[in-house]
């Protein structure tokens, strides 16, 4: 909604990057349900998943806060992050500018892991993918990963597992 004294979205479920033209009048809001979010010109991302929303600063500073926290913010700065949990006043918050580009390699079509499980990796293909991997041994699924992927291969990850792993990959008709 653009209104005169301030631009808001609402984020109802997944994932978006926002890059932020510098307006004080008009401060840019992201509402996410548990949490706010609140820039003036910067880059950051916002997800929101059943188990809580995360904030993500990859430019400048953008304030946070749990939308029931009684109005206390928490302030983050480029390569923060804020995790907000159902029923939690105030955010998890930490620092790490890597993981967070990792995490938002997805805006040049990539899947970047670096110690993930297997079953995130196949939940972060399967996101973006009509064909959908699938793990059926739960060992094989917290095995860890490290590599750059392209989004749209699922075939592809699915062939490196194969051949890293040293196990089976069927393919089904879709």
């Amino acid at each position: 909604v653009m209104a005169s004294d301030s631009r808001r979205i609402a984020l109802g479920k997944g994932q978006a990057w926002f890059q932020v033209a510098k307006d004080r009048k008009r401060p840019f809001i992201v509402d996410a349900g548990i949490a706010q979010a609140r820039a003036v010109g910067t880059a950051f991302s916002v997800s929101r998943a059943d188990d809580g929303v995360q904030v993500a600063v990859t430019e400048g500073i953008v304030a946070v806060w749990a939308t029931d926290g009684g109005g206390t913010m928490t302030i983050l700065n480029a390569g923060q992050y804020a995790t907000f949990r159902p029923g939690a006043m105030t955010p998890e918050t930490g620092t790490a500018p890597a993981r967070i580009e990792r995490a938002l390699a997805w805006r040049g079509g990539e899947i970047s892991l670096e110690n993930e499980t297997l079953g995130s990796a196949v939940a972060q293909f399967n996101r973006y993918n009509q064909q959908q991997l699938v793990v059926t041994d739960p060992d094989l699924a917290r095995e860890r990963l490290v590599g750059l992927f392209q989004i749209d291969s699922p075939d592809d990850f699915a062939a490196t597992v194969a051949a890293t792993l040293d196990v089976t990959v069927t393919s089904t008709p879709t």
